[in-house]
């Protein structure tokens, strides 16, 4: 019986020790790599705001995070209306600023969206991390 708790397979009795434990170890590699790959995809949602847009610092801000080990999932420029504004910000309905924020034309500027895919490595800092270290230069 292998060394983890899941049985052999019936035909492991026709096989002599030597490929039962090839199979065994080949079994156990390729459980080992589905389980790590479910415990090390992150996903982390970046939304460039329309100021940036505007600047063109696009390319830096994508390259920024792609240098701290983040792989770029999928990109889309999208132009919030105010429908996707008031549902967006609905838990501030109640404030005082609210119809102020979705009046706001600036926020209905194009704005880009990036949704970027690391593999959890403990040196990949956070995207908050990245984003705080580009507003300190």
């Amino acid at each position: 019986m292998a060394e983890s708790s899941k049985p052999d397979p019936p035909i492991f009795k026709h096989l002599n020790p030597k490929t039962q434990g090839l199979l065994r170890q080949v079994n156990d590699h390729k459980e080992a790599q589905k389980q790590a790959a479910a415990m090390s995809t992150e996903q982390t949602f970046i939304a460039i705001k329309p100021d940036g847009v505007q600047r063109g610092l696009i390319g830096p801000i994508i390259s920024r995070f792609e240098n701290r080990g983040y792989k770029l999932a999928a990109l889309k420029l999208v132009s919030p209306g105010q429908e996707h504004l008031e549902k967006h910000y609905s838990d501030l309905a109640d404030k005082p600023f609210y119809k102020g924020l979705v009046a706001c034309t600036y926020l209905t500027s194009p704005l880009w969206i990036l949704l970027q895919r690391h593999f959890g490595q403990p040196s990949v800092p956070t995207a908050s991390d990245t984003t705080r270290s580009q507003n300190n230069h």
